[in-house]
This record gives structure tokens, C-alpha cells and sequence, in this order.
């Protein structure tokens, strides 16, 4: 059986995650997340930023959305 954590929404439409679940996910101040819907249940993840060119989650600059690696490259071009 799945236990949870009841919580309400404000009159803005925000709820808070639970510091617990926030730690677990490590997610802080900043940390982007995503949203899906499927089925009536919400879904939480957090964005692990990918190298747009080779798919590489290491070294990401985030800005533009390309690693350390690719970002050599493309200057060397």
C-alpha cells in the first residue's frame, strides 16, 4: 500500500512538497521540475539537464543546453 502526505492548495494554486520528499529528491531552491499527468495522477520529476547534441548529462552548461566536450568542439569548428 502507497502512504503520502495529505497537503492543500493555497488560493494561488501551490502546494508544498514536504521537506522530507525535497531532501530525498534533492531538490533545493532553483531545482527544475516537471510536470505530467496521466490517468488523473500528477507526476514529479526533476529535469536532469542533457547535452542537446550528444545526449550527456555531464558537465551541462545549462544556458546552452550543451556540454563542456560539445561546446570544445563546436569552437574548434
Amino acid at each position: 500500500m502507497l502512504y503520502g502526505t495529505v497537503k492543500t492548495v493555497d488560493e494561488a494554486g501551490r502546494i508544498v512538497l514536504p521537506k522530507e520528499y525535497r531532501n530525498k529528491m534533492n531538490i533545493s531552491t532553483g531545482t527544475k521540475v516537471v510536470l505530467y499527468e496521466n490517468d488523473g495522477k500528477l507526476t514529479i520529476e526533476v529535469v536532469t539537464p542533457k547535452c542537446k547534441l550528444c545526449g550527456t548529462a555531464e558537465n551541462v552548461n545549462e544556458e546552452l543546453s550543451l556540454c563542456e566536450e560539445c561546446i570544445k568542439k563546436v569552437k574548434e569548428y
